[in-house]
Order: structure tokens, then sequence, then C-alpha cells
């Protein structure tokens, strides 16, 4: 499938398929897109908490950058097929190279993005097949696989989702934790290098704003000790990432990467340790651990507390491609130290 610039907000530029151009998809902010979760990949999304982000291999992802709509359904336990989300991407990224599911990440605008209650959804296959997309193998999933998990859809077809999603009950919102602080909190020091006893709602507000749609969806970071009790999946996969503080794996990567750049924040090249004597530079994690990410190298990087709090306070993609950050006002800041991070071949 050929691809062909189209002009974009903010004048960017995304790919759409050529047999796209001219049938009223010139603009990304008017693209729809319907995407096969397999089943697996939901399940462990589910259990684990969602991150509002989708990967996928297809270019075609690249159409709903800061802007557009994906339509994610999946197969339940008992094999109907159900509606699970209505993702409203704000940003598409490219992940590592070789990165396992898939080149291109898709941000939702978590104010607006809606995940479904499965349990109570009903059969979506007829309203699939009727749609204008190819669905002719005998079982729906199959028409699905590989890059054709995603596909892009017309305007009529959005409308159609757009009308069978009315009324349909949504999971409650997950929380995501203000992991600067809850990173601190299991390396046993904040900011300055002071051990940590208690997580301030002063502090929680100066990261995230009082009013903000960040502030109202952070949850507390939980006490060590809760760990094994708590039924919350998100919060036993986080700390399972930071166990061990001092002598974390978490704190061993991170201690190996300030040295790889002798302290220095890699996007404003800010030098601690040779303006004040001191080690404040953090270790950020790229996909944050509360949205299912790890502690691989890839996943990492040295920013001083600056750019730290603001990556976090603004909720900025960062893409491995270009390997810069987007922020909301349009504001992107590229990396000008990378001693360790892959490039996009």
């Amino acid at each position: 499938m050929g691809l062909t610039l189209a002009p974009h907000a903010g004048n960017r530029c995304v790919c759409l398929p050529n047999h796209l151009i001219g049938r009223g998809y010139t603009s990304p902010e008017f693209m729809n897109l319907l995407y096969y979760w397999q089943p697996d990949n939901y399940r462990r999304d589910r259990r684990y908490g969602f991150g509002y982000h989708l990967s996928q291999n297809s270019a075609i992802m690249n159409s709903v950058d800061n802007g557009g709509t994906i339509w994610a359904f999946t197969r339940r336990g008992d094999g109907r097929y159900v509606l699970a989300a209505e993702f409203l991407a704000r940003r598409v990224t490219r992940n590592p190279a070789g990165y396992k599911y898939g080149k291109y990440r898709a941000w939702a605008d978590t104010d607006r993005t809606r995940y479904f209650d499965l349990s109570e959804a009903p059969d979506i296959e007829p309203m699939v097949r009727g749609l204008a997309v190819r669905s002719n193998a005998t079982h729906l999933g199959q028409s699905f696989q590989g890059t054709s998990a995603v596909r892009p859809l017309g305007v009529a077809d959005a409308q159609a989702l757009s009308a069978f999603a009315v009324g349909l009950p949504t999971l409650a919102r997950v929380g995501f934790y203000p992991e600067d602080v809850l990173e601190a909190r299991f390396l046993g020091e904040d900011v300055a290098g002071r051990v940590v006893r208690d997580v301030s709602e002063t502090r929680i507000d100066y990261l995230y704003g009082r009013d903000t749609a960040d502030r109202r969806v952070v949850r507390e970071i939980p006490n060590p000790e809760l760990f094994g009790t708590n039924d919350d999946m998100r919060i036993r996969y986080v700390m399972e990432q930071l166990k061990g503080g001092r002598d974390s794996e978490f704190r061993r990567v991170a201690t190996e990467l300030r040295e790889t750049y002798a302290g220095r924040c890699q996007v404003c090249e800010f030098d601690p340790r040779i303006r004040y004597a001191q080690e404040i530079c953090h270790v950020h994690h790229v996909v944050w651990l509360s949205r299912g990410g790890d502690n691989d190298r890839t996943n990492l990087m040295v920013l001083c507390p600056n750019h730290h709090a603001i990556v976090h306070r603004d909720d900025a993609p960062f893409d491995y491609g270009s390997l810069a950050f987007s922020f909301a006002n349009g504001s992107v800041e590229a990396l000008r130290l990378n001693l360790h991070l892959p490039g996009i071949a």
C-alpha cells in the first residue's frame, strides 16, 4: 500500500494510504480507525491497568496523530466480539527499533478516552461485518491480523460506531502515579537526596496542579507494606519493578546511566556536578511504570528536575524516531545528549 504525505495541523505531516486521498481523509482531524485488540493483549492490559496508549506496526496509525479516534474491539471469553474502547488519540510516536508490540504508539487524551465494561457490552460483530472494511473470514478476528489489525474508517462507519457506543457502560478511570516521587521513594531518596518518609499533598500539587485533570487521576502512592495484600494489579506491577530499594535493578541501571552522562540532563545538558558539585538529575521512565513500562535501558533517560517535572505534568510523549518530547502547547524538545537510546532504521 503506497503512502502519501498529507497536511497536518501544526504544520506537520502524516502518512496516509494513497487510496484514501481524495475520499475525505486529507485531514487527520477526521480520521477514525478500527482496531482489533487481540484478546490476550487486552486481558494483560486490563489486568495491570490500562495505560492510555496502543502500539501497532501499521503506518496508518500516523493518520490519527494529534487528533483522531481509534475504535477498539476485542473478543470476550464467551467468544462474543464487543467494543472495548473509544480511544481519542492526541499524539503518535515511534517505539524503539525492534519493539515487540509494534513500531508506532498512539497516546490517548486521558480526559475523553473511554474503556467500556465488556461484561455488559452487546455483540458488535454484525455491525463490524456491515462496515466498509473487509471482514470476510469465518471468524471475525481472522480478518484483523498483523498490520490489518488496524483499518481506516469512512465518515459513515465512524458515525455508526459512535451511535453504537452511546450509553455503553464504562470502566472507572485508572489512576497514574506521580512517578518522579514514586521512583525517589523506592530508591530511598527525594529530589535532593534526602530520605523520603511521606509524599505530601503539597508536592503532588506542585507536580500536577490543584485542579488539573492529571491531578484528579493521581492516586496516593501505596505504602510498601501493603504489597501482597492490595488487589490492585497496577500497584503490584509497579512495586515489583521497583522492589529492592537501594539494591533494586532500577537503582543499578539508574546509576549506570547517570555515570554515562556524567550527571547531566539529556535534554538541556544541565550539569549540577560541575556547577554545584551535587547529584540531582533524575532517571525517567519514558513509558511510566504505572502505564506498563519497565526498567530496560531503552525506556530510561536522565533528566534534570525541571524537565522531569514538566514531562510528567504535561504527560509529554517521547518519539524514538526524532528522539524528542512533544508538549501540549506545540513545543518540541529534542535530546542534546544520547549515548544509549537506539535509533530508528
